[in-house]
C-alpha cells in the first residue's frame, strides 16, 4: 500500500497487506482519548508485520 491517511485502518486491511507479503508502518499522531483511558494516545508507530486470528495486530 502506498502512504494513506486513512483514518479508519480495518483489520482486514491490514491482513490483506501482510497476507500479500507487504508489511507495513502504522503511525498515529495526535491521537485522541482512548475508550476509559485516561491519556490521550499521541504519537506513535508500530511495524505490521503479522496478526493472530480476529483478535488485531502485534508486531
Amino acid at each position: 500500500m502506498d502512504s494513506s491517511d486513512d483514518a479508519r485502518m480495518t483489520f482486514d486491511k491490514v491482513k490483506s497487506e501482510v497476507d500479500a507479503q507487504r508489511p507495513f508502518v502504522f503511525s498515529l499522531w495526535g491521537g485522541g482519548m482512548p475508550i476509559g483511558g485516561d491519556r490521550p494516545y499521541g504519537d506513535h508507530s508500530v511495524a505490521c508485520v503479522g496478526y493472530l486470528g480476529g483478535l488485531g495486530v502485534h508486531t
